[in-house]
């Protein structure tokens, strides 16, 4: 019993740990968000139990490596170009690369017992945001309630309280963050791959609950961004592949129940809410290449980075503060911009020896294959924004599902 008991308490802080490293969330009695308090539980947990966890630890600090290069060439960057300069970039990149390095020892301190723990635990916490988006965006005033307990600068932007609710905004302000975007659909997308992976360490058929968590996940991923249809494709190709039959009448009943939902909440709208969200969701199929958002996204690719160079310019935000440097908004100019050619370098390489974990340490094809499909969506959404750094979790996570792999060596797909 208290072994049981402990295993439930010791789940719950590990969804809290997450929870808050994900999401950041804001509250108003707080003068801090939860991304702090997380990852420094999360490189306190990590460092502390890596002594007794000793395999694969020089690998680790082999894949980590390019990251802790990256932090020296932005540092180099910032005193150059000081005191134009600002700090984000060497702070992001140190982040990334401690986190990275505590991140097997992390893992091994809650799943000792059973490495499917970690990833029951992400998709409860992404499940779980589902379920709060889905409310905030059907019920208003469920939203103001949740809102008014959050330190949310866009809610207060448009007046809070129910002023706030009144514009076309309020579709975005929704989820544990208060706030949905690009990186919230893609946080979401990532929750249907650790969906499939779960199923398959585990050879569960899939059933009604892959269906219902499914459901969830595609429908709060829609209603943060649009950029998550590829992500969904992704997914479904890569699902396909190996769970082939059994997959396609899954996703059948989930597109089925993802349309009547939609179209249910459509259906619950005022006029102007229901036409503005429509538009705004099937644009990209409506408008085709004459779409509005497609061709502010390509517009920005014409921002200017040759000039930064090596080293960058040491300059993550613009002369306003919120801004970005240049109004750049695609995630690999940012970077150039920020800390040159040659930490986009470094970056690219600490992925590349991310993938020879999963191509050396595992025998399966799906991790493999899974490597793949993950590294080509991260590609492609980094061209909507830096995903690496507004979506912190994400090599963190990548190296939870490396870690998942060796674990589960015995698997052959």
């Amino acid at each position: 019993m208290a072994i049981k008991l402990r295993g439930i308490l010791s789940f719950c802080f590990l969804t809290l740990l997450l929870g808050g490293y994900f999401f950041n969330i804001k509250f108003e009695l707080l003068s801090f968000g939860t991304f702090y308090p997380a990852i420094f539980f999360i490189i306190f947990l990590g460092s502390l139990n890596q002594i007794n966890y000793k395999n694969n630890n020089g690998d680790l600090l082999f894949v980590v490596m390019p990251i802790y290069l990256a932090v020296i060439v932005a540092i180099i960057s910032f005193v150059i170009n000081s005191p134009d300069a600002d700090y984000f970039l060497v702070g992001a990149l140190f982040i990334m690369a401690t986190v990275g390095l505590s991140s097997f020892g992390f893992f091994e301190a809650f799943s000792r017992m059973n490495s499917q723990v970690l990833l029951v635990a992400v998709i409860f916490v992404l499940v779980l945001n589902a379920i709060l988006m889905i409310l905030m965006f059907v019920s208003p005033q469920f939203q103001l309630a949740y809102q008014s307990i959050l330190s949310d600068v866009s809610f207060q932007i448009f007046g809070g309280g129910e002023s706030a609710l009144e514009s076309m905004y309020r579709f975005r302000m929704i989820g544990a963050s208060g706030f949905a975007s690009y990186s919230t659909g893609f946080t979401q997308c990532i929750g249907l791959f650790f969906l499939a992976v779960y199923y398959f360490i585990t050879e569960r058929k899939l059933d009604l609950i892959f269906l219902a968590v499914s459901v969830l996940l595609i429908i709060s991923a829609l209603l943060s961004a649009r950029s998550s249809f590829l992500g969904i494709l992704l997914w479904g190709i890569f699902c396909l592949i190996f769970f082939r039959w059994r997959f396609l009448s899954i996703f059948a009943g989930a597109f089925a129940l993802v349309v009547i939902l939609f179209m249910s909440l459509i259906a619950l709208m005022d006029t102007d809410g229901a036409e503005f969200f429509s538009k705004w969701l099937f644009d990209l199929f409506v408008s085709g290449a004459s779409s509005e958002s497609l061709a502010e996204s390509i517009q920005m690719l014409e921002t200017p980075f040759w000039d930064a160079g090596v080293l960058g310019f040491s300059r993550w935000f613009g002369d306003l503060g919120y801004d970005y440097f240049r109004s750049a908004d695609v995630g690999f100019i940012r970077l150039i911009l920020a800390g040159g050619i040659g930490t986009l370098l470094l970056v690219v390489l600490h992925f590349i020896l991310i993938g020879l974990f999963f191509f050396a340490g595992n025998s399966s094809v799906f991790f493999r294959v899974l490597y793949i499909f993950l590294m080509i969506y991260l590609f492609a959404i980094m061209f909507k924004g830096a995903i690496i750094f507004d979506f912190f979790a994400f090599d963190f996570l990548v190296l939870m599902l490396c870690w998942v792999s060796r674990k589960n060596k015995k698997l052959v797909a």
